[in-house]
């Protein structure tokens, strides 16, 4: 191996250490970097023991010097950006005994610019000072290398932590974060070749502090009186091209329980690689053909069809529905629930062990099921536990109604196609499974059962409306206000237009306040699962239908408070005391 290869692996292995940080090190190297730089060294060093530990907040005290995050910091939510919670900021405000928020911030200060787009009065001192060094290591006889994937510590820092698509940036929720820290200034590829050039003579002195801190302590950040820096993960798994990869498990483990899920280099949700029977087969058609959140590389199609028990040689049986997923049921509680029985022959099984307190363990093995769930003998008793849990659910709402006008909510109410004014609970009208076979004709398949019952026992719901403090103007945050459009509404915007295999049940949290927001509430179709999942909310990207009702009800029909600095209103608790749990 020749001294350039052998000083590349070497940097391989710091990128990928498991180690714990030598913090002592990192901070004496990072005061170093500041110094050469000409700036006074850092009062103040922040340890996190995950990226995802600090990032509630890392992303307020960057939101107002990224140029990407200003109009969403501005109206709070466009891009889920929140002041960081009570937890956090007490944490911190505890780490630089400041008394509140804004004194955190101002001794922190702002970060040191160096990123595309980076505010020209930020501070870019060590960017420059790191630049012009590493020229003048190189001449015009030898100038600096390019690498690109071919290379073994590029393609692997790259698919790490690049804020243009690497692991952690997409675990983090957005590349900006990544681009603002150190390493996007001078990347582990780019120290390993100026060590090499540098030889036997003394580098740079804030090259070399550089790389003392790479080697030392995970991904950090420069501000201008503070340093905040992550510990290294506990464990890292990487396939034989050295990117994050691992089926089973976890690709990253932090310290703090922080995993991180990737596929040869790629992103993936926890469910998709411990559960791809959750996976719904739009979302293995749409990221299939690339398009959406993530690719689904032909490995991994063919580790689902593993995981599933299906290969390209024996393709997956065609589900035989029930016959009872067709018939007319009686709207009426107790009539539908016999009708149940008698074509289960009196066994419901999930529907018993969900009477008796098992609901969240029934509705996940239900879920895992997949499209099976539509088959003898599941579908009625999957009909029974979907149409008990969507009444609990309608009586929930009847209380919290009511005790929204005893404190004096005003709602807003819109006008219906017809021209009638909508109500705050618009039940279902007779005739509602019918209403919902056209939506399924226009939507090219089945919705889940969860909707189904939703549609047939609820109907729709529109909690927007202004209280002083559970909806006020302005709002710190968006309170989200539960709100599913009626069917009618959703059979006509399909007709008009299908969104790309959605079907749009409710407007995004900003356009609920009244501003022009970003992409609704949507669940894929066609879905033959019991539960969908609901897309582009604030709440994660795993979280199924029935799972977004019980969290609006565990905050009083207003989830947006669940982001909220500080304690939420009290009238919270008052609404989602003693509701009934499904």
């Amino acid at each position: 191996m020749n001294p350039a290869s052998e000083t590349r692996t070497a940097w391989l292995q710091h990128l990928l250490s498991t180690e714990p940080a030598d913090r002592e090190r990192a901070q004496t190297a990072v005061r170093e970097i500041y110094l050469e730089a000409g700036l006074d060294a850092p009062k103040h060093f922040l340890w996190f023991d995950s990226p995802q530990a600090m990032r509630p907040a890392l992303i307020p005290l960057l939101a107002a010097y990224e140029s990407i995050y200003m109009n969403a910091w501005a109206r709070g939510v466009k891009l889920k950006i929140q002041p960081p919670a009570a937890g956090i900021r007490d944490q911190i405000c505890a780490m630089l005994a400041a008394p509140n928020w804004e004194a955190v911030a101002a001794a922190i200060g702002k970060p040191i610019g160096h990123t595309p787009g980076a505010h020209n009065h930020l501070n870019l001192e060590i960017s420059k000072r790191v630049s012009t060094l590493r020229r003048e290591l190189y001449s015009a006889m030898s100038p600096r290398p390019r690498f690109d994937d071919s290379d073994e510590l590029y393609r692997a820092e790259r698919w790490y932590w690049c804020w243009n698509g690497g692991v952690l940036g997409s675990a983090l929720g957005g590349a900006q974060i990544m681009a603002w820290a150190f390493c996007n200034l001078y990347s582990v590829s780019d120290m390993a070749q100026d060590e090499f050039k540098a030889g036997k003579e003394a580098p740079p002195a804030i090259l070399e502090a550089a790389w003392a801190v790479a080697k030392s302590a995970g991904i950090w950040w420069a501000f201008d009186h503070a340093a905040i820096l992550t510990e290294r993960p506990a464990e890292i798994h990487t396939n034989e091209k050295m990117l994050l990869h691992r089926a089973g498990g976890p690709a990253i483990v932090y310290r703090d329980g922080v995993k991180v899920f990737a596929w040869e280099g790629r992103y993936m949700l926890e469910s998709w690689i411990m559960q791809p029977e959750t996976i719904s087969p739009s979302e293995l058609r749409r990221a299939g053909q690339g398009v959406g959140f993530t690719e689904f590389t032909p490995s991994f199609l063919a580790y689902v069809q593993e995981r599933l028990g299906t290969t390209e040689a024996k393709p997956k049986k065609k589900v035989k529905a029930s016959s009872i997923l067709k018939a007319e049921l009686p709207a009426n509680a107790e009539a539908r629930l016999a009708r149940l029985r008698e074509h289960s022959g009196g066994a419901l099984p999930f529907y018993e062990r969900y009477l008796a307190g098992e609901r969240q363990a029934v509705w996940a093995e239900l879920i895992a099921l997949g499209e099976s769930v539509r088959e003898h003998p599941y579908a009625a008793d999957a009909l029974a536990v979907a149409y008990e849990t969507m009444q609990r659910v309608e009586a929930n709402l009847r209380t919290v109604i009511a005790r929204l006008k005893r404190i004096g909510y005003q709602f807003q109410t819109e006008s219906m196609p017809d021209g009638s004014e909508r109500p705050v609970h618009l039940p279902p009208k007779p005739g509602a499974q019918k209403l919902m076979r056209r939506m399924e004709k226009a939507a090219g398949g089945p919705v889940p059962l969860s909707l189904q019952a939703f549609y047939e026992v609820v109907g729709a719901v529109d909690l927007n409306g202004r209280h002083p403090s559970l909806s006020p103007r302005p709002c710190e945050v968006c309170p989200d206000p539960l709100v599913v459009e009626p069917l009618e509404v959703v059979v006509r915007v399909l007709r008009e237009e299908l969104e790309d295999g959605r079907i749009l049940i409710a407007p995004d949290e900003v356009s609920k306040m009244g501003d022009a927001g970003g992409d609704g509430y949507a669940i894929e179709v066609p879905d033959l699962r019991v539960d969908g999942k609901l897309l582009n909310t604030p709440y994660g990207d795993n979280l199924f239908f029935v799972d977004y009702l019980r969290l609006c009800f565990r905050w009083g029909g207003f989830p947006g408070w669940k982001h909220a600095v500080g304690d939420a209103p009290p009238e919270i608790e008052g609404l989602s005391q003693g509701l009934v749990e499904f």
